[in-house]
């Protein structure tokens, strides 16, 4: 399977009880009936065939099912504070008194939160749904015995420690024998597996042993600690990199994989390696993504031929954080498709198959490829373009293509893409009324811009706001911004409305006007779900905004304190909604912008059916007699005739085109698609017109 997809290490990620738990690292006796011992065969089978191995864990992070939880807690877990019993507690007592202040205490948790609703009385742990915010001191709603843990009673003066949580795991008291007992317990298996590498993941998150000052010291002791054991060499990586770090590690820079934006990510990934860190370059995780609207991108094959010519160009590795098996491949056919893009680009990239030349073009940003075999039957890339554009509305189904290449056969894929209900649907969900509520938004604004609001009579499609703002030249353009922003007190359930509509009347100056959803941080990570409307048109227009969007997010500054990881990465909690921001952006300097905008309404996604579709081009007309529902597509290659693909990327078949198959012409191309009339929802088409250039 390794060798199908064309790689040569596999990661064993654990974090489970079906595999390992961390910090104890008990292998799962059921799969593995004779331990590290039978897992020692495995790896060395792998070798056999060429294929690495790595250890990869949460560093010093520990399991709540591990050892050192249950059924007794180690006392050498570590705690952020320590509370006094203020009586005796009986083993069935339903709230926790004590001495000390439990004001500041909060039940929030998360992925990333440094906190936990775990205290450790004795040899129980318990766990509380709230606290007192004044005296008599008390920790409430507690579960007894949790954990895996026994209840008992406890006396007056008894210490209940806050353990430290974080990633949902619980750390070693870095002073205490256990931080390096950890330690010593990754060279152990390593030796005994014979792994060739150690995958510290997690240990970015060292600021919860002593806060940000110490981190980086606790950090490297644990990796010298690991070093200090180890019987031979091995590769190394960390999810960090502090400076003492460098001796060990063998690789550097592993990113997670974006969601969306996937090529914007890449470059922004390769600009940021450094090559002077002497050390394997590495492009880091990679997922391949298929249909599933409105957060995620689906990773087509230009994407993936995207990344390998990046790979190729910086000489760099790649990994994988989700397994492609059998079942997955033979699920999602996309996947496979992709896969073997991958694999032969990483064939070609150890190869040597193309010089520092050749490369230096395949690594510049925002150049794209494709794989293409030349008159001699050698693999190489060409130049690509993709001339990308929705049509869903009236206005929007007649365009213009810039081929910056020469004439060449028309190819393309059609795409047919979710819709959102009508506007004035029963599922519908009013998210801004700037008309009457605008006392509950918050205004803020970049260095140099002045922004004002003001309410308009809402008619049938009119917009209910005036939105003003004057750009005096402080900032560069990209870096004008205005921001509304409204907090939803509780969140919104979206769940099941995840699309969105307004009517924009613009005033043709260029700016951009973005809508963003948001959840609350220790559940979505700072996630931002953004949708982008230039404004290049004058008069009303209604714009359903389906998809949500990342590419166009770091051509801007925004001062949000959002990172790429927000905004390519993690997704919103549809379902906890916590706010709505309306942006202006790239506002014109010297200028004065002026746009309506109406109300907003989250809308449900629904299925459409696209239905024999032409496309004009340069009024030659061809025509696509097939019927494609929310997540299929077409592909055209010249000729005549075209394949069709359901939402997985499976085959469904071959059909011949209607109409003389027209050509794309070197310069402006006139673009018109035309969708027989069918009954609500309107289809919405995502045409790519594939343009290519030069071999490389």
């Amino acid at each position: 399977m390794a060798h199908s997809v064309g790689f040569t290490q596999i990661d064993n990620h654990g974090g489970s009880q079906s595999f390992f738990t961390f910090g104890e690292f008990a292998l799962n006796r059921k799969t593995w009936p004779d331990g590290w011992d039978t897992y020692a065969r495995i790896v060395a089978r792998l070798h056999e065939e060429g294929i690495g191995s790595i250890f990869h864990t949460y560093a010093f992070f520990i399991d709540k099912h591990s050892k050192y939880v249950q059924p007794v807690p180690d006392p050498r877990l570590d705690a952020f504070r320590s509370f006094t019993l203020a009586e005796d507690l009986t083993a069935d007592a339903k709230e926790v008194p004590v001495t000390e202040s439990t004001a500041a205490m909060t039940t929030v948790t998360g992925f990333f939160e440094h906190n936990s609703v775990v205290l450790h009385v004795g040899d129980e742990l318990i766990t509380f749904g709230g606290a007192s915010k004044e005296p008599p001191w008390r920790f409430t709603k507690v579960q007894r015995g949790a954990l895996g843990t026994k209840a008992a009673a406890h006396a007056r003066g008894d210490k209940a420690r806050h353990l430290k949580e974080c990633f949902g795991l619980f750390v070693p008291d870095v002073e205490s024998t256990l931080f390096t007992e950890i330690a010593a317990r990754h060279a152990e298996i390593v030796d005994q597996c014979g792994f060739d590498g150690i995958y510290l993941d997690a240990i970015d998150g060292s600021s919860i042993l002593r806060g940000n000052d110490e981190c980086w010291y606790w950090a490297d002791k644990f990796v010298v600690e690991i070093q200090k054991h180890l019987k031979k060499p091995v590769g190394m990586e960390m999810s960090a990199m502090w400076h003492h770090f460098w001796q060990y590690r063998t690789r550097w820079q592993a990113w997670d994989y974006p969601q969306r934006g996937q090529a914007q990510y890449i470059d922004m990934h390769a600009s940021g390696v450094n090559g002077n860190l002497l050390l394997p370059l590495h492009l880091g995780w990679w997922d391949f993504q298929s249909f599933n609207p409105p957060q995620i991108d689906t990773a087509f094959p230009e994407m993936i031929q995207y990344l390998g010519a990046k790979l190729i160009g910086w000489d760099a590795g790649i990994s994988l954080t989700a397994g492609l098996d059998r079942k997955r491949l033979a699920k999602i056919p996309l996947l496979r498709r992709d896969a073997e893009i991958l694999r032969t680009c990483e064939g070609l990239r150890h190869a040597g198959a193309f010089d520092e030349a050749a490369k230096a073009k395949l690594r510049e940003p925002g150049k794209a490829f494709l794989l293409s075999t030349n008159a001699a039957g050698q693999t190489r890339f060409r130049r690509l373009e993709t001339l990308a554009h929705v049509a869903s509305e009236p206005w929007s189904l007649a365009w213009k293509a810039t081929n910056a290449f020469g004439e060449q056969p028309l190819k393309l894929r059609l795409e047919s893409l979710m819709a959102a209900a009508a506007f004035q649907s029963t599922g519908a969900v009013l998210i801004a009324d700037f008309g009457t509520n605008m006392t509950s938004w918050k205004q803020t604004a970049a260095d140099g811009v002045t922004f004002s609001v003001a309410a308009v009579p809402d008619g049938t499609h009119a917009p209910a706001v005036l939105l003003t703002a004057t750009n005096a030249g402080k900032v560069p353009r990209n870096a004008a911004w205005t921001r509304l922003t409204h907090e939803f007190v509780p969140p919104l359930n979206l769940e099941k409305q995840q699309a969105l509509g307004l009517w924009i009347e613009g005033d043709g100056q260029g700016e951009l006007i973005a809508v963003r959803l948001e959840s609350p941080q220790h559940l979505a990570y700072g996630a931002i779900a953004d949708r982008y409307v230039a404004v290049d048109f004058t008069g009303p227009r209604y714009l359903p905004l389906v998809e949500t969007e990342s590419w166009r997010w770091s051509n801007y500054q925004w001062n949000d304190g959002k990172s790429m990881y927000n905004a390519y990465r993690e997704t919103i909690r549809y379902d906890v909604v916590s706010s709505v921001s309306v942006w202006y952006q790239n506002l014109p300097p010297g200028r004065t912008v002026k746009c309506r905008v109406g109300p907003i309404k989250a809308l449900p996604m629904v299925q459409a059916t696209l239905k024999n579709p032409a496309l004009t081009v340069n009024g030659e007309r061809i025509e696509f007699p097939v019927e494609l529902p929310s997540g299929g597509w077409l592909e055209y290659n010249g000729g005549d005739d075209f394949a069709v693909f359901g939402s997985n990327g499976e085959l469904l078949g071959r059909q011949s085109l209607k109409g003389t198959p027209p050509r794309l012409r070197a310069g402006e191309n006139r673009m018109e698609l035309v969708c027989p009339s069918a009954p609500e929802p309107a289809p919405r088409v995502k045409v790519s017109v594939f343009s290519q250039g030069e071999e490389i």
